[in-house]
């Protein structure tokens, strides 16, 4: 049986309340005599913190919800039923609604976007020039092409150097690269339950906020659907072409009997009779094979259209746009917190100066 001397026995590394209350004194004491100093740091990254706040621009953030809606696949929603039967829920609408995201993101949508020419202030031309002129973007780039400054695109730079140069640096400043993303003005995300998605578009005016994510939903729903519905259409024009070459392989053999016709009238000629025959034959052949075609051919233009996915708007940005700044409240607190740390890290350094 233990002993009380053994409920009482202190370890080495065993931390007491008089202690803890000991340190917290010293703290406070060391806070009182050095009051001054910490808020002298505190109140000069603070006030340099609240400055750089003061210097920086205002955004305008547009949003636009859109839901992808591809149960129309048969495909898709034979292969859902299936699964749900046996409590699986298929990750097909996820997969489309990542992809989708990541085609809005991509180089082709992003350039035939800022190619489109559309009017802010009242100036109608790319938007791509209306990014440069707002933003300021030739300025940035002086440095390094001087040339540039006050470079606006046309059809005719578009394939030069300086304008695959300028669409880059815009795609970059808008998205971002695959790799590193952040800081990209475009942002976009899903909900994890229902797939709604979302554009957000940053900028310093508020139409070129509004006028690009409209614009850039419209390059991504055609570009998706047009994708989806790619083979189906691609068998629906053979089969239209298959069409027209027969109905016009009928048209000739039609006026060949014909002609046949006019040339043997009041003439009785067996060669000629079994000619007519065989064209005759011939030609109702064609026009089975015509109704045959024109029934596949419904069929093709039905598959295109249940093929196609149907991206449907929820919710366009509407104006005004209210400016969005980072918290003043964040600011003043990091600059507090720093000033703290910076004096922390001067008070260390000088005692360790004043030992060597």
């Amino acid at each position: 049986m233990k002993s009380n001397s053994d409920h009482n026995q202190k370890y080495a590394d065993e931390i007491t309340l008089d202690e803890v209350i000991s340190a917290i004194a010293d703290i406070i004491r060391w806070i009182k005599s050095n009051i001054l100093g910490l808020g002298l740091s505190c109140l000069i990254t603070t006030a340099a913190l609240l400055f750089w706040y003061t210097q920086q621009d205002e955004y305008y953030v547009a949003e636009l919800s859109f839901m992808l809606n591809d149960d129309n696949n048969p495909q898709i929603s034979g292969m859902a039923g299936v699964l749900s039967q046996f409590g699986i829920a298929p990750s097909g609408g996820k997969y489309n609604v990542d992809k989708l995201l990541e085609i809005a993101q991509s180089k082709r949508i992003i350039e035939a976007t800022l190619l489109n020419e559309v009017e802010i202030g009242g100036k109608n031309k790319f938007l791509a020039n209306h990014f440069i002129d707002i933003h300021n973007l030739d300025e940035t780039w002086i440095d390094k092409r001087p040339h540039l400054k006050d470079f606006q695109l046309d059809m005719a730079t578009v394939k030069k150097p300086d304008g695959q140069f300028v669409l880059k640096s815009l795609k970059n400043k808008i998205a971002g690269t695959k790799q590193n993303r952040s800081g990209a003005l475009l942002t976009s995300d899903y909900g994890n339950t229902d797939y709604i998605m979302s554009f957000y578009m940053k900028s310093l005016s508020d139409s070129l906020s509004v006028t690009f994510v409209n614009e850039l939903y419209k390059e991504v729903s055609d570009f998706f659907v047009a994708k989806s519905v790619e083979r189906s259409q691609k068998v629906l024009n053979l089969i239209v072409v298959e069409r027209d070459s027969l109905a016009e392989l009928i048209s000739s053999t039609a006026l060949e009997a014909a002609r046949l016709k006019d040339r043997s009238a009041g003439v009785v000629s067996s060669q000629n009779n079994v000619k007519s025959a065989l064209l005759e034959s011939k030609l109702v052949g064609y026009q089975a094979a015509l109704q045959q075609i024109t029934e596949n051919l419904g069929r093709a233009e039905y598959a295109v259209k249940t093929s196609a996915p149907l991206i449907q708007p929820l919710d366009y940005p509407s104006y005004p746009l209210s400016p969005q700044k980072p918290s003043l409240l964040k600011y003043a607190l990091v600059g507090f917190i720093l000033g703290i740390i910076g004096y922390l890290v001067l008070t260390f350094g000088m005692k360790v100066i004043n030992r060597v």
